[in-house]
């Protein structure tokens, strides 16, 4: 695995929009962050999250850190 080459303890993801194979997010499990831009739950299955958050009128808002736990979830492993 060229990460593992290279020395990476882990991997943070801005919002991954791709799917990640499964070997991938067990090798790295434990290890693997998404950064999402909503206060998780709120907008969890949104593609613009931030867009929506403003035209619901929403106050308060920010984002989430959160590990990948497993493949093909959204945004629903824990949250740190």
């Amino acid at each position: 695995d060229e990460l593992q080459l290279h020395g990476c303890e882990l991997v943070v993801l801005d919002r991954y929009a791709c799917r990640l194979s499964p070997s991938f997010i067990q090798a790295w499990r434990g290890r693997l962050l998404n950064v999402y831009p909503s206060l998780l739950p709120s907008f969890r299955h949104s593609t613009s999250p931030i867009r929506d958050a403003l035209q619901a009128g929403i106050r308060i808002t920010g984002v989430t850190v959160h590990f990948i736990a497993e493949p093909d979830t959204d945004n629903d492993g824990p949250i740190i």
